[in-house]
């Protein structure tokens, strides 16, 4: 949306802009399911206009999966892809397809190919049912700004207040939380500023010393069951 854009962040038909601190590009929501329908990914090129592999940095895509959302974030630079799950399932078929694509991309491109690792966390950070679009716009955000997933389930309600403030920012909109009208000299969370600009910095959990952020590994990708010519 509009906190995308404000960054420069390239999107479907759009760049990332020359000027941004992070060469982000951001896929569309439904990006993952039609290119797993789909078998003739030469006629969705244009959902892919504006990314090319050999300027991007991170590629961050949303992931609806049936009842749950997640992402994922490709770091060009080092090769590496984290399929995102705050619950911590597994997801080999969006990792095989996000695989597939990335090879595929590659050979259109005439890029050449890499060495993908997967990446995954190491422990769970959502612990309902019902927060996981709030964690998914987390991670993305923090990706974009190319921080870790440091969002966990106790900062979930301060990170859903923060995210209200910053949509009203942008909408005009009356946003009530708690029973308490927010007015514009309300700055609701540190990093937030005034009507029409943007935070620049997302709030961050404080982690105890005793148990650090989680921790995530990387592990060579096993071989797409659906590559493309």
């Amino acid at each position: 949306g509009q906190w995308a854009i404000a960054r420069g962040y390239g999107h479907v038909g759009r760049a990332p802009a020359a000027w941004a601190d992070q060469v982000v590009w951001l896929a569309d929501t439904q990006m993952l399911v039609k290119l797993q329908k789909e078998n003739d990914w030469e006629s969705m090129r244009r959902w892919f206009r504006g990314l090319d592999l050999r300027t991007v940095e991170t590629i961050v895509i949303p992931v609806h999966r049936p009842g749950h959302w997640i992402s994922v974030v490709v770091d060009v630079t080092a090769g590496r892809v984290r399929v995102e799950d705050p619950m911590h399932e597994q997801h080999e078929d969006v990792a095989n397809t996000i695989l597939a694509w990335l090879r595929w991309l590659e050979s259109i491109q005439r890029v050449e190919g890499r060495e993908w690792q997967l990446e995954t966390q190491s422990a769970a950070r959502q612990f309902n049912n019902v927060d996981c679009g709030v964690f998914m716009i987390a991670d993305i955000m923090c990706a974009g700004e190319g921080l870790p997933p440091t969002i966990c389930q106790g900062g979930i309600p301060r990170f859903r207040r923060w995210l209200a403030y910053l949509l009203w920012c942008s909408s005009n909109l009356e946003v009530r939380i708690g029973g308490q009208e927010i007015h514009p000299d309300q700055e609701e969370e540190e990093g937030c500023v005034r009507r029409g600009q943007w935070p620049s910095k997302i709030p961050q959990d404080k982690w105890k010393p005793d148990t650090g952020p989680p921790k995530s590994a990387c592990r060579p990708w096993p071989k797409a069951r659906r590559d493309k010519d």
